[in-house]
Order: C-alpha cells, then structure tokens, then sequence
C-alpha cells in the first residue's frame, strides 16, 4: 500500500469563472435567489433587498415548519441507531442550512484532539455536504487554550471512511431528491458574494458552502482526501485530472 500523504498547504482557490469545466449553473442560480452578488452586506439597506427579503424569509419559514425540523431530528436518529456509541447532535448555530455532527473521537489532556464529521442540508436549494473536522487545542493545565487551525477530511478516508459512506447513503433514503455537493466545489468562490452570518470580518468573495451550508471557510484549512470525490453528477470527466492528496491503495 502506497503512503499516505496529508497535503501541507489549503485548497488552491478558485472562483466560479475558473472552472468551466464543470456545471455550476444550477448552483449559481440559486445563489443569486437570495444574495445581491456584488452588494456587500454592510450596505445600510441589504435588508430593503428583494433577495435578502427572500433569504431571511426561507430561513425563517424552515426553522419554524414542524415538518421540516422533524424530518431533521428522523434523520439524527436514524444515524444514532447506526452508531448507538457515538455522540451526535445538531449544529445549531444560525446559518443557512441544518447541521449536524459525529463526534467520532476526542482524547484529552495537555493537547485535546478530537475528530467530528459535520454534515450540512441546505435551506435555499435541494444540496448536501460532509467533511471531517480534526480540531487540535493546547491546553495549560489551568486557563490557557491555543486553538491549531483543523485539517478538514474531505471523502470517506481512514477513521472516517464508515461515518462518511453511511451518512451519505442515509441522505439518499431521506433526502433522495438532493444533491451532494463535493467540498472541493464548496469551497469554490463567487465574486462579489457577501453572506449574512459569516464569521469573517471581510465577508466577500464568498464560497458555495458559506452560501447554502455554514459560516465558516473551511477551505482555507489543511485537507486531506480526493478532491474528485462526488464530482460525478458535476463534472463526469473530472477523474482525469490529478487532483489525489494521497495514493490510491494498492
């Protein structure tokens, strides 16, 4: 079997103009549904906006419908009886999807390492997506915290690999009418997007995912994974590029 190879450096960016090579345009449309492209979410009116007025109203309208939130809570509990030895629960920050987590590791001491698989099912289109987190926290032994930046496991790989394939078939069964988004598309960026709930000071040039799945940019971190994984749908051809952070088993 090959080595491993953790790949040292993040994503090299993209923005959506740069990948002609695959089918953005459904994506696309939806985005521009509910975020004014170009218009920064400082400006003082955004909330004047048809878009905005559109976005805030079908957050609002999932997070309240009984039949949306229950469909959500099915689907936790159909993965707990998967894996009854895991912890799972809900993301409940606001963003523009439903969120999720497994956490599938966690040791503790000066350094606490734990391993999460986050999965996302947006509000304002029919898409998914699932990545691994790796969170790396020093701890002083009295008050101290130093936060490491994650590596983010972007396919079904290694400690993941069960957690990732089984949330994924699950979605098919619950949600059979949505679609997998890759990470590596998600961290695609759109010129002159501004999302409302971004934790980043500079909010533009945002990504897919930040758009219809979560806040953070986790593109920018470390990754490990194939890059190619869930491009079927996307980009039929895109197997051809070398775009492995690891060698295929032997």
């Amino acid at each position: 079997m090959g080595m491993k190879r953790v790949m040292q450096i993040p994503f090299k960016r993209f923005y959506i103009d740069e990948r002609p090579d695959l089918n953005f345009h459904e994506v696309y449309e939806t985005i521009k549904q509910y975020y004014p492209i170009g218009i920064s979410m400082s400006y003082e009116k955004i909330r004047q906006l048809e878009p905005i007025k559109r976005l805030y109203k079908e957050i609002q309208d999932c997070l309240s419908s009984e039949e949306e939130s229950n469909e959500w809570s099915n689907y936790l509990e159909k993965l707990e009886e998967c894996f009854p030895n895991k912890k799972i629960f809900g993301n409940t920050k606001i963003q523009p999807g439903y969120g999720g987590v497994i956490e599938i590791g966690k040791t503790k001491g000066d350094e606490i390492i734990s391993k999460e698989l986050h999965f996302y099912k947006s509000f304002l289109g029919k898409y998914y997506t699932i990545f691994g987190v790796d969170n790396i926290q020093y701890f002083d032994g009295e008050s101290y915290y130093m936060r490491f930046d994650p590596i983010i496991t972007i396919s079904p790989f290694d400690k993941y690999e069960e957690y990732f394939n089984t949330i994924k078939h699950q979605m098919g069964i619950d949600f059979p009418d949505y679609k997998f988004i890759p990470f590596d598309m998600g961290t695609i960026k759109i010129r002159g997007l501004s999302t409302i709930f971004s934790n980043e000071i500079d909010n533009r040039d945002s990504t897919i995912n930040q758009a219809l799945f979560v806040n953070e940019d986790y593109g920018k971190y470390n990754f490990i994974g194939d890059r190619t994984f869930g491009y079927d749908y996307w980009s039929p051809n895109i197997k051809g590029n070398n775009w492995i952070a690891y060698p295929p088993k032997q």
